[in-house]
């Protein structure tokens, strides 16, 4: 199964789409976010 995340905004709408990717990802699930450029490094795993 794939599942497409999308947000745009502030850190404050991107931050919560990360952590609900993470949950299909341990089922064996590929999850992605899409979201603005500028939280690219965010997204990469900065923000654990």
């Amino acid at each position: 199964m794939r599942a497409l995340l999308s947000t745009d905004g502030s850190r404050g709408g991107v931050e919560p789409m990360a952590g609900r990717a993470v949950q299909p990802g341990a089922r064996g699930a590929e999850a992605r976010v899409c979201a603005a450029l500028d939280f690219a490094e965010l997204l990469a795993g900065g923000w654990q």
